[in-house]
């Protein structure tokens, strides 16, 4: 994963570029109607919007495992506990729209 470099040079578009080396360059769109999916960040467990087939075959490919990619729903936020983040606890749910 950590060779993996986002970009978010498409943000005015909802988009996500995603580089790895020995693979293409892949431009994804954000959706927030997907299919809801279970996810797991750390110990916090919730719904996620799928986005779509061809974002997880790509990182499926990369990582060599079965994966999808989710994001929170537009109406969802997710907070960093203080032990994480400090002294206050910030939301890593991001609105790019």
């Amino acid at each position: 994963m950590a060779l993996i470099e986002p970009s978010l040079d498409g943000l005015a578009e909802g988009k996500l570029r995603l580089t790895a080396p020995g693979h293409d360059d892949l431009m994804v769109t954000f959706t927030t109607d997907g299919p809801q999916r279970l996810a797991t960040v750390w110990k916090w467990t919730g719904t996620g919007v799928d986005q779509g087939d061809e974002v997880a075959s790509w990182f499926s490919d990369f990582l060599g495992t079965e994966v999808r990619l989710v994001r929170f729903p537009p109406d969802m936020t997710r907070k960093t506990p203080r032990l994480v983040a400090g002294r206050f606890a910030t939301p890593t749910g991001t609105r790019f729209w």
